[in-house]
């Protein structure tokens, strides 16, 4: 397979780029691309977008890429959320989730491509428009960055082109559509591409763009943020394995200052994610375990792939990073360019095998198989897996630190095809070990010391991701950019590269085409919807939409959080058309209300569900799906709502089966009661009460007391008379410093008196926006 005669050139070729510069010797040849070189290979990528994306462009102002239900749904209504409310409510407060506040940080926020829908939408085009277009640019951006790096390190065009094409169209992001967030890929060979014009030109304005490049990631999803910083250090223990005298801490220096002043304006948006965490804590190591990468995931593909579905079953949904065979092929045959020399053949062979055993020790199910489901010998399985990848990451160190050394006796000085195969590949392993998780399920007593658990105890913000699988993504990449360095090695290349680059793509993108990929419109919003939508409601009222979920377990909780995802999704765009705030709501975090709304309202309308309603200041509507209840009649669900016609009264119901009722609260106070209001920034509390004792009795003293933030303290006190009227009183809340975190407000007085209240509603002062 080899080309000799090609490899001595190769070699001449790098000789003559460490030994003739004309300038100021630069340690890595980055080739000039000219416009139309760039015009070529961004023609050429559009058009295989184009073509494998022809659904979705015939359908660009009617059906969203990648769904309009569960996940989709909650992007495209945070696409929609970003543009109206993030800075119209407080600092990334959403009209969702109510009463909690920070709500952006529960996940991804999504910022930069809702900026770039924005822009859309000022041009005139539909939001459905607008959000198709962000995708399938963001696609696009991937596949030519990726073109632009490998090109400007390999000088060969058409296997650059190869590269960009196999990344962009990679089957793992089709099979992840409707996990918008996942392809914005384009700011990770972004970021590599600063990375490698450091090395270059070592100046500044290398590390300064690749700061605001992590921050551009960070605004579309944190794990890819995290994944750069990573790269970024992966980068440099391979450039200082290969060459350390060319690497200083002056030079580490020179690109991180400019590389945190580029990311700096992070801070403006981290805050509401220390809230957040302050409030729900790190994850678990037990959540990334579950949805961690395996040997089998590399050969995995979707169910809908055009010739793979039958790999499915071997790993989750999350976990379809099966490349295809030939790019499997060519990554093997860089490896075979990087090792070939004959003193690297022992410290090569100890590395693949360590790899290997790694790989198989990984796979939890074929340990179960193994050993007859013994759980003390799988915890021995993960534990050796563990060693293997930690003693393949330092066989592979080993490998890049001789070649270095070789190269050097050799008088090569620069970066040589050779050395950057070796960092590539060496980002890939890497990346793979992070992939595999913990190696091991700590809420089972296992212990972890995987490369993952490491980053998660070490590194700040790895203790939040939970689909570590995902560090494959960058595996992928380097999959793409090691093309150029591989389809050389092939035997007929040299005779006829066209052909060869031509037909490796052919087959690659056949090896990552899946026979379907989701395309929906968002459902219309029904009449119930757009009557509450043309009424005088505000963001100050809340609407609840029944049921949470279709069906809870025998324990009362959620049974399908997949199901929840589906109607809660649906619930927060329908919420947003009405342009109140709403209860519902799904995203990275599980609040109470989350875990318990779905019980207490499961038998609604009954005391129970009344009872709880009560809590939510500000409840003005409920909107119930009768859809979800098969044979349950209109008739038989206002039957059950008599008893509590004082609370709830009906309004109307449409062809899609909505009902609508309008909540009046009035609640007895009692020690149990309380109220839960947002914690930040400071409020406005709006009361409707009655007191009664004897006729004539004086106004007694009511302490409006804080249970969890203030330890039961007064947060405000008022004079409320004895003489059987409505009084309205307005109560100014003060905010929290733990400000993801509701408030439990109870009233505290003189039990002789008894105390009815009616109306209840919580405003966020204009003058505490703060950010």
């Amino acid at each position: 397979m080899h080309d000799s005669a090609s490899e001595v050139e190769q070699q001449a070729k790098e000789k003559e780029r460490a030994s003739s510069p004309p300038q100021a010797p630069s340690l890595l040849y980055f080739s000039h691309v000219s416009i139309v070189q760039t015009l070529v290979g961004a023609g050429g990528l559009f058009l295989l977008l184009f073509l494998f994306r022809f659904q979705a462009f015939l359908s660009l102002t009617e059906s969203y890429l990648g769904g309009a239900h569960g996940d989709a749904g909650l992007y495209i209504w945070l696409t929609k959320s970003n543009i109206r409310d993030l800075f119209e409510l407080p600092w990334f407060t959403t009209s969702a989730f109510y009463p909690y506040t920070r709500t952006l940080a529960w996940s991804d926020n999504f910022i930069l491509p809702s900026f770039f829908v924005w822009l859309f939408e000022l041009c005139g085009a539909s939001h459905v428009l607008a959000y198709n277009l962000t995708l399938l640019g963001a696609q696009f951006l991937s596949g030519f960055f990726t073109f632009y790096l490998a090109y400007r390190l390999s000088d060969l065009i058409l296997p650059s082109l190869v590269a960009g094409a196999s990344f962009m169209l990679a089957g793992y992001f089709t099979a992840q559509l409707g996990h918008p967030q996942l392809q914005f890929t384009f700011c990770l060979p972004l970021g590599l591409f600063f990375l490698f014009r450091f090395v270059a030109k070592k100046d500044l304005f290398s590390g300064f763009f690749f700061g605001l490049v992590v921050l551009g990631a960070f605004l579309a999803t944190v794990y890819y943020s995290l994944f750069l910083c990573l790269i970024g250090l992966v980068f440099f223990i391979a450039f200082w394995l290969l060459r350390p005298s060319k690497i200083s801490i002056g030079d580490l220096a020179r690109f991180g200052a400019p590389a945190a002043l580029g990311l700096s304006p992070l801070l403006f948006f981290l805050f509401p994610y220390l809230d957040v965490k302050e409030v729900f804590g790190e994850r678990g190591l037990y959540e990334p375990y579950a949805f961690a990468a395996s040997a089998l995931s590399y050969l995995s593909a979707g169910p809908l792939h055009l010739f793979y579905s039958f790999t499915s079953s071997l790993t989750h949904a999350e976990a379809y990073f099966f490349p295809g065979l030939v790019l499997l092929f060519l990554f093997g045959l860089s490896y075979s360019r990087l090792t070939e020399a004959k003193q690297l053949k022992k410290q090569s062979r100890l590395f693949l095998a360590s790899f290997f055993l790694a790989l198989l020790f990984s796979e939890r199910d074929l340990l179960q198989l193994l050993v007859a489901d013994s759980r003390m010998d799988v915890q021995v399985g993960h534990i050796l897996a563990t060693i293997f990848i930690w003693a393949s990451l330092f066989f592979l160190s080993k490998v890049l630190r001789h070649m270095g050394t070789l190269e050097k006796k050799l008088g090569f000085e620069v970066v040589t095809n050779r050395a950057l195969i070796g960092i590539l590949f060496f980002v890939a392993v890497c990346f793979i070990a992070v992939s595999l998780g913990p190696l091991g399920n700590t809420a089972k007593g296992d212990f972890s010391f995987s490369p993952f658990s490491l980053l998660y105890y070490a590194i700040p913000g790895f203790d939040s991701l939970r689909a570590v699988s995902r560090a494959s993504v960058v595996v992928l990449l380097c999959f793409s950019l090691l093309v150029p360095f591989a389809l050389p090695l092939l035997r007929y290349y040299k005779k006829s590269a066209a052909v060869v680059s031509f037909a490796a793509l052919i087959l690659i993108l056949l090896e990552n085409g899946y026979s379907t990929y989701p395309l929906e419109p968002l459902d219309e919003p029904s009449a119930v919807v757009q009557h509450l939508a043309h009424t005088d409601i505000t963001r100050s009222d809340v609407v609840l939409f029944l049921p949470w979920t279709d069906e809870l377990t025998p324990h009362e909780t959620v049974k399908s959080w997949g199901d929840f995802a589906y109607r809660n999704t649906d619930y927060m765009n329908a919420a947003f058309v009405i342009g109140s705030s709403t209860l519902n709501g799904y995203s990275g975090q599980r609040s109470a209300i989350m875990k318990e709304f779905p019980r207490k309202m499961s038998g609604f309308p009954d005391r129970r569900s009344m009872d709880t309603l009560q809590f939510i200041p500000g409840l003005k509507y409920v909107v119930y799906d009768l859809k979800a209840f098969p044979g349950m009649k209109l008739e038989a669900l206002l039957e059950r709502a008599k008893p509590y016609a004082d609370e709830l009264s009906f309004i109307t119901s449409d062809e899609a089966q909505k009902v609508l009722f309008r909540y009046t609260p009035h609640s007895v106070l009692r020690d149990s009661f309380y109220l839960r209001t947002p914690s930040y920034p400071a409020g406005l509390l709006d009361l409707e009460l009655e007191g009664r004792f004897e006729t004539d009795t004086p106004p007694f003293t009511v302490n409006l007391v804080e249970l969890d933030h203030f330890g039961g303290k007064p947060i405000a006190t008022f004079e409320l008379p004895a003489n059987g009227k409505k009084e309205t009183i307005s109560l100014v809340i003060p905010a929290s410093k733990k400000r993801a975190h509701p408030y439990r407000l109870a009233f505290r007085y003189d039990k002789k008196h008894k105390v009815t209240l009616y109306s209840r509603r919580h405003s966020y002062l204009l003058n505490a926006r703060e950010k």
